[in-house]
């Protein structure tokens, strides 16, 4: 008996162990990528400025909210290197947060919560329209 399996199938099966263990999953198509002003969010870097500035917001409910609009800032400027160092930026503000200096106070803006993991949310993404280098092309 050959087994034959499908980008399709391969697909499936990762979005359902991803589902199982608490990732929400959409189709890249069925995200909605505007705010409530119809605003885009940033398609050039594939980020959901608002859930992604919400999730900065409750993490970071102590720091005001100039510093919290810099650190979104920053995670939305950061797709203009290269795919490497643009991963390697992103993972290290992921891990460590992101440094916002001013005024004689230092803030470090969390993206993880990890000191309470189930604050955190987790989004699978497929079907992203890719060229083929592996770029974003919307």
């Amino acid at each position: 008996m050959e087994l034959t399996l499908s980008k399709s199938k391969i697909q499936n099966m990762a979005l359902g162990i991803l589902s199982e263990i608490g990732f929400r999953t959409s189709s890249y198509h069925e995200i909605d990528s505007s705010d409530e002003l119809g605003n885009k969010n940033n398609q050039s870097t594939l980020l959901l400025l608002n859930q992604v500035r919400d999730k900065i917001d409750s993490i970071n409910f102590n720091e005001s909210e100039m510093v919290r609009r810099v650190a979104l800032q920053r995670i939305s400027d950061i797709g203009k290197d290269s795919s490497i160092l643009t991963n390697y930026s992103f993972h290290q503000m992921l891990i460590k947060g992101i440094n916002i200096g001013g005024k004689g106070k230092e803030s470090n803006i969390k993206l993880i919560d990890f000191k309470n993991p189930d604050n955190n949310e987790f989004l699978a993404v497929s079907n992203i329209p890719l060229n083929n280098d592996g770029i974003y092309t919307c």
